[in-house]
């Protein structure tokens, strides 16, 4: 039953990575173990099919399409695309996407009562392309990963002085900026944390 929060947990102590091991485990038991059987939705049990194991686990309680335990979409949105609620409704959105090794990239989407949110972003070499979008009666603060005295690019130019664009603050490896409504393309260069190779769950 802990399954709703433990990624968002591990990703709010600090403890990114394991939060990404654990998403993309393939093994049994995790969350993408049902895709590489052949799943195409969620199930009610880790292991409801297991081909090694003789097939179906317990058929009379055994639902191949069943949410609750695989709610593991708020840490996607939330987290991997980073997008969240800074104020009741949206008016004020939080962008602050988890970038560690194990994905390249991430797109998403939310359908608010503002508006589209939407966010992308694509891991090169060494840096971090982002996409931000915000609705136009909404205000964002973004925070794009960065190393230390590196320049943070918007659509091109320094983003401290792209329009509609404001510096709040400067964190150790992260700028954090606050937007208006609009479309806003970030660059940065990773701090090292982001790139680091971690070994596999067992």
């Amino acid at each position: 039953m802990g399954n709703p929060y433990i990624l968002q947990a591990l990703d709010c102590a600090g403890l990114e990575e394991v939060a990404y091991k654990l998403l993309l485990n393939e093994r049994y038991p995790s969350w993408l173990y049902p895709v590489t059987v052949g799943a195409t939705t969620i199930w009610e049990h880790f292991g409801s099919y297991r081909p090694e194991a003789g097939g179906l686990a317990d058929p009379w309680m055994n639902s191949l399409s069943h949410y609750a335990h695989g709610a593991v979409g708020g840490f996607i949105f939330g987290h991997v695309g980073g997008i969240r609620p800074e104020t009741p409704g949206y008016r004020r959105i939080l962008v602050q996407p988890t970038v560690r090794p194990g994905l390249s990239w991430a797109k998403t989407s939310y359908d608010s009562i503002q508006g589209r949110i939407a966010t992308a972003w694509k891991v090169g070499d060494r840096t971090l392309d982002l996409e931000v979008t915000v609705p136009m009666n909404a205000t964002a603060t973004v925070h794009v990963p960065a190393t230390e005295g590196s320049i943070v690019l918007e659509s091109g130019g320094p983003a401290e002085r792209a329009e509609a664009v404001r510096l709040l603050r400067r964190e150790k490896d992260v700028r954090i900026f606050e937007v208006g409504g609009g479309h806003y393309r970030f660059h940065s260069v990773l701090p090292s944390r982001a790139l680091k190779n971690e070994s596999t769950v067992q």
